[in-house]
Formats: C-alpha cells, sequence, structure tokens
C-alpha cells in the first residue's frame, strides 16, 4: 500500500466543511487503497480577529478526523494581502513541524493540491523526505499569471522541481508543464462525482418539495456570490430572452459571499435596472445534500462562470440529468462533451453566447433519465482510479527533488 503524504491550503475543517470539499473528496476515495496523512496549515496573525471571516478560523482544532482521514492544522503567520515571502517561510516550517512531530521520515508520495504557499513547503519536504512530488493544478488562479510578484515567481519556480502534474483541464496541465523541467510527466484527471447522490429524480416531486412552480422554466445555478461566477452574464442574458418573448423564465440562484468578496449587492442593482425583480430568486446557501433536488427542478443548469478548475456543480447537474449551458472555462467542456447530448458549451464572458445556449437547451429534447444513467460512472472512485495510476508512475521513477538546490 502506497503511502502519500497530502499537503493542502484548501481543505475542509469542522468551521467550514464545504472550502476544499473537493480535494477530500479525491482523498477520501484515494484512502481506499492507499495510507494518506494530510496537512492543512491554519493562517493566523495578530490582525485576524478583526475579521470575522478569519476570526472563526481560531475554532479550527489543531487535528481532527475527517471520514476517517487524519487532517492535521498547525498554525502559520499570515498577514492578509501582505508578506508573501514570509508566509512561504512560516507555512514550510508549521508543515514540518507536523512532520516531525508525527516522526515521519519516508513517503511514497507528497501530494500538494494548490501551488501557493503550498509549492515551496512542498519542495522542501520532499527533499527532506526523499520523495517525488506531485502537484495538482485546479484553477488559472492557482499560477498567479500576469501579477508580477512574488508569489507568481515563485510558483513558477517552484515547478520547475515537481516530477508531476495534475491538471484538472487539460489546459492547465499545459499552463503548468510549460515551467516544469523537460521531461516531468504531465496528466489530466478532472474531479469526479458522488454520482450515488447525484442521479435522475421526478422533477415535479422536486419542485414540490421545494415550492417552485410546474409551469415555470427554470434557470438554475449555484455558487459564490462573487464576479468570477458570472451570474451577471445570465441576468443579461435572460432579460434579452423574455424581451424576445420568454416570460416564463425563472432564474434561481444558490449561493452566499465567498472567500473572493461579495457581489451580492451588484447583482441586486442589476436584477432592478433590467426589472427581472419579479423572475431572479436568490435562494441563499444550499447545503450540498440538498443540491440534487435543485438540479432535478431545474430545466436548464447554467454555468457561466469567467474562470473555473473542474466544476463540480457541473458534473453534479449532470450526473442528475439536467441539460446544462456551460462557458468554455476550465475542464466545462471536456466534462459537458464526455457525454453526448448533455447540453452546450459556449464562449466564455459572453452574453451572446448564454443567450444562445438557453436557446438551444430549450429548443432541444432531452432523455434526463438515460443521461444520468450514462454519466453514472465518473464517481470519485473513478477519479481515485487515475490518481492511483499517476501515483505509481512517480513513485516507479527515481525522484529529481532531493537533488534541487
Amino acid at each position: 500500500m502506497l503511502n502519500i503524504l497530502v499537503l493542502s491550503y484548501l481543505y475542509p475543517n469542522n468551521v467550514f466543511p464545504n472550502h476544499g470539499i473537493f480535494v477530500h473528496n479525491r482523498i477520501k476515495a484515494v484512502a481506499k487503497r492507499a495510507s494518506v496523512t494530510v496537512i492543512n496549515p491554519i493562517p493566523t496573525s495578530p490582525v485576524h480577529r478583526f475579521s470575522s471571516l478569519h476570526k472563526q478560523m481560531a475554532d479550527i482544532p489543531e487535528q481532527e478526523a475527517i471520514d476517517g482521514i487524519q487532517v492535521y492544522h498547525p498554525r502559520f503567520l499570515s498577514i492578509p494581502k501582505v508578506g508573501k515571502q514570509v508566509e512561504s517561510v512560516t507555512y514550510r516550517r508549521a508543515v514540518q513541524r507536523v512532520v516531525r512531530q508525527l516522526g515521519v521520515t519516508s513517503v511514497d508520495v507528497v501530494d500538494l493540491h494548490w501551488t501557493f504557499p503550498d509549492l515551496p513547503a512542498g519542495v522542501a519536504l520532499a527533499k527532506q523526505l526523499g520523495a517525488p512530488l506531485l502537484c495538482t493544478i485546479r484553477g488559472k488562479e492557482a499560477l498567479h499569471e500576469g501579477e508580477g510578484n512574488y508569489s507568481q515567481r515563485c510558483v513558477q519556480q517552484s515547478l520547475s522541481k515537481v516530477d508531476g502534474v495534475i491538471g484538472v483541464s487539460r489546459d492547465l496541465m499545459k499552463s503548468a508543464m510549460a515551467f516544469t523541467r523537460e521531461g516531468t510527466p504531465g496528466f489530466t484527471i478532472r474531479n469526479g462525482v458522488a454520482t450515488e447522490r447525484f442521479v435522475y429524480q421526478s422533477q415535479a416531486e422536486c419542485r414540490d418539495m421545494l415550492g417552485i412552480p410546474h409551469d415555470y422554466k427554470v434557470i438554475f445555478s449555484v455558487g459564490s456570490l462573487i464576479y468570477r461566477k458570472g451570474f451577471d452574464l445570465t441576468l443579461k442574458a435572460l432579460a434579452r430572452l423574455r424581451d424576445a418573448g420568454h416570460n416564463n423564465l425563472h432564474f434561481y440562484i444558490g449561493g452566499s459571499v465567498g472567500h473572493e468578496g461579495n457581489y451580492s449587492a451588484t447583482l441586486q442593482c442589476l436584477v432592478d435596472e433590467l426589472k427581472l425583480r419579479s423572475v431572479v430568486h436568490f435562494v441563499g446557501q444550499i447545503a450540498n445534500k440538498d443540491l440534487a433536488q435543485w438540479y432535478n427542478a431545474a430545466d436548464i443548469y447554467c454555468l457561466s462562470s469567467r474562470g473555473e478548475g473542474s466544476p463540480n456543480v457541473l458534473t453534479e447537474a449532470l450526473s442528475c440529468g439536467c441539460p446544462s449551458v456551460v462557458a468554455d472555462v476550465g475542464a466545462a467542456k471536456e466534462i459537458v462533451e464526455s457525454e453526448p447530448e448533455q447540453g452546450i458549451c459556449v464562449a466564455a464572458d459572453s452574453v451572446d453566447g448564454i443567450e444562445q445556449g438557453i436557446r438551444h437547451v430549450l429548443a432541444t429534447d432531452y432523455d434526463r433519465s438515460l443521461a444520468s444513467q450514462r454519466f453514472a460512472k465518473y464517481t470519485w472512485d473513478w477519479c481515485a482510479d487515475e490518481v492511483l495510476n499517476v501515483y505509481q508512475k512517480i513513485a516507479a521513477v527515481p525522484s529529481l527533488t532531493p537533488g534541487q538546490g
């Protein structure tokens, strides 16, 4: 059995159970056939007590078991928005402190799930343990491209010392590989989905449970109320469609303020400006256990994001058989085209694209039950199988990391 040490800035905890849940889902599936330990450092500083978000982090325990996986949460000094060079050092020391306390002297793979500050810590850890270093790239923002700052330089330099790269989309894998040394293997493995929970259900029954009238044509989206999610694009497309006579279209938005900011006030103003108040419904945060009802109640799932990695919400919607309109970001196109007749991919950051995509789906007949059955094979176990194959490949090759300066 392989022994894997996971290092990830993104990971759930008892205070934020959905933070980086996609990382945990993959690790949980991997842990069925490998020994896994997770280190998830938590930022702290004297100024954190003045932020409601950061203040809650004080309640995260130093360690906890999540679905049987031991997760360690050492603290590291991080002053928000400044001091990234200091942060890379304090993060590395926090990780090494846990490794010393656990008495870890060797592992088969050091597995990273974010880039900064994970990468510099991972490089040092892989060198210390004589282990190959694997890094998963989960979004364009992870590469810090165009920022011209320490984080960008650090990530690019550190990628030259990894022994393998996984991208959750082909584009992300290729972007990261531009900074690796010659001969470094790259792999594309998108996220899985809990297909045992996200299954086809009766639309009428789901609408009854949610209080949605049966005669509505429903567009549904879910995500943090931030600019990157592109809800404004769907709102503008909806206004055009209603002007063209699609008066029965209703848009339900699930989600609340995210870590990247608060765009909700802007969205509310846009709804009033476009005179959509009667047909746009902000339903707030939706528990993951309730999402399947929403996907099944909807006529269309709309992913209008300006940037994504491997969007879980899309795989969940498709697993329920909900036809989808998706912007061409991250792995979205690969996902929606992996099984035919499940929706349409349109240009990113385009109101025209979203509008035409919605028109296309409204005019197309879909066998939702069959679509759900076809998508059922893309489980987290399927994802884990792909990842375990990568572990085996890079663990079988002597790591170059220990020899790197």
